[in-house]
């Protein structure tokens, strides 16, 4: 190679030994990015440089540079390097293993062997031990008895109320003994409840409750709904509730749940006693003991539901059918031989109870009827084809609206009586009977605008009556406004 004269040869010899002998990596680089056109361009006394150059172009078309497609990329290690990391993992692998030399001892006897290897006592754990939460409820729940009302939780509103329309009522629980019999429990069943559904509820709440003493049924149908007083005390003179009506008709602050009863040798049977009053009103009184019970002890009771003065020597008994002779105050019920009396104050003789209604009268009183508050369940038409559950409430001083449900948008509509202007029957249907109401919208200088609803023809006819009712005890500016409208328009059309 030193008497090598050919410089081109010289220096793409050292080029490529630079860059195939360097592990860096760094020749490759350095070197790689240089053209060898522009090396062999420089003057040369060795020759001239386009002779150089032919020789270059001949010798780079018959072989190819070593290039390197990542610059940034190491070059594997060699062969020693991977050897001396081998021998050190192997060092640091033999720290980890400890080495005990075998020494030869004298032999043990069977009985030290015994000492010297005894026998571990083992302590028997539960296989199974459960301590969640969730599993000490699930096995409280599979012991507990099933509740015979389960199906009436559905209409239990406590869970999301002001999410869901329901109702808060208060109950009074006549079956616990005391001190739970007046303290009452309240409830919220979801407006489309019935009086059932609401029975139901209350009966799944105190089983769930654990209350004492038991329920005797296990079905609705052997309890009622009454209304109570203000000491929680049941009204005996009003009827129970029908348990087909929906909840949200009835608007008492409370109500008593009682069983009914059924007549057996081991129960008490309870006496109704009815005693009049001049007026036409009258009370009935339930007695335990009618053997035992003066006339007396039922004076007292009856001033003292009515609120008027315990005296039993200013008041006397006469019989309904014996309106002339009073009854002595000391005897039994059970001797008097009947269960209707009428009271009577002393110095003071008895008239008529309830005088009976002529034709016209009665009328009247249907119509002073109507002035009383009522709830009904109807279907409010939006548009063609669109309608949805709501309470219309009708009362002597305005009509209201309220959604039954909060999913869909409608806001509650309350209306004047004296904006209603006219309420008539649509078509008459069994089931689908609809009725239209038409009222005054904006004061004085509004427009009529009506309202179509659609129920049972039952329905349908008592309120169509009911709101024509009112507008005949109760005439109002809008009601003239609106016939002179009507008789307008037939003069225009004609």
């Amino acid at each position: 190679m030193a008497l090598c004269d050919n410089i081109e040869f010289v220096i793409n010899h050292i080029r490529n030994s630079f860059i195939t002998s360097d592990d860096t990596g760094m020749c490759e680089a350095v070197m790689g990015n240089e053209d060898p056109f522009t090396l062999a361009s420089r003057e040369s006394p060795y020759g001239s440089n386009d002779d150089i150059l032919t020789t270059l172009e001949r010798q780079l078309s018959s072989s190819l540079d070593i290039t390197s497609n990542d610059l940034s990329t190491m070059r594997s290690r060699s062969y020693t390097a991977q050897r001396l990391d081998r021998i050190k993992e192997q060092r640091q692998d033999k720290t980890k293993i400890k080495s005990i030399h075998w020494q030869q001892t004298a032999l043990v006897n069977q009985e030290d062997g015994v000492d010297m290897f005894e026998k571990k006592v083992l302590i028997d754990k539960p296989k199974d031990q459960r301590h969640s939460l969730l599993t000490r409820q699930l096995e409280v729940t599979a012991k507990a008895p099933v509740n015979p009302f389960n199906r009436y939780s559905r209409f239990d509103g406590e869970i999301n109320v002001g999410a869901t329309p329901c109702k808060r009522v208060v109950i009074y629980l006549t079956m616990c003994g005391s001190p739970d019999r007046y303290q009452p429990s309240a409830v919220f069943p979801l407006c489309n409840a019935k009086v059932s559904d609401l029975i139901g509820l209350v009966l799944w709440k105190y089983f769930n409750e654990g209350r004492r003493p038991d329920l005797r049924y296990d079905k609705v149908e052997n309890y009622s709904l009454h209304h109570v007083d203000e000491r929680g005390e049941v009204e005996v003179d009003m009827p129970m509730l029908d348990q087909k009506e929906p909840i949200v008709k009835f608007h008492f602050p409370a109500y008593a749940l009682l069983e009914m009863n059924q007549p057996s040798m081991d129960s008490p049977r309870h006496t109704v006693i009815k005693v009049s009053i001049p007026g036409g009103e009258f009370s009935k009184i339930p007695v335990s003991d009618a053997d035992n019970t003066t006339l007396r002890d039922l004076v007292d009771k009856v001033l003292k539901k009515r609120g008027g003065k315990q005296y039993g020597l200013e008041y006397r008994l006469q019989k309904m059918d014996d309106p002339d002779n009073s009854l002595d105050l000391n005897q039994t019920i059970v001797n008097t031989g009947t269960t209707e009396f009428c009271l009577v104050r002393e110095n003071s003789q008895r008239s008529d109870l309830r005088p009976t209604l002529e034709p016209h009268d009665s009328e009247l009183e249907e119509t002073f009827k109507s002035l009383q508050y009522k709830a009904y369940i109807v279907r409010l038409h939006k548009s063609l084809f669109s309608t949805t559950d709501v309470q219309l409430a009708i009362s002597g001083e305005k009509i209201e609206v309220d959604p039954l449900s909060s999913k869909k948008r409608i806001q509650p509509i309350s209306i004047d009586m004296d904006s209603i202007v006219e309420c008539t029957l649509m078509n008459e249907r069994p089931a689908n009977s609809v009725f239209k109401l038409i009222y005054l919208s904006g004061g004085s200088g509004g427009e009529f605008k009506p309202l179509e609803f659609e129920t049972d023809l039952f329905n349908a006819r008592e309120i169509v009556q009911q709101v024509k009712s009112i507008l005949e005890l109760k005439p109002s500016t809008s009601r003239r406004a609106y016939e002179e409208w009507r008789a307008s328009r037939k003069q225009r059309k004609s």
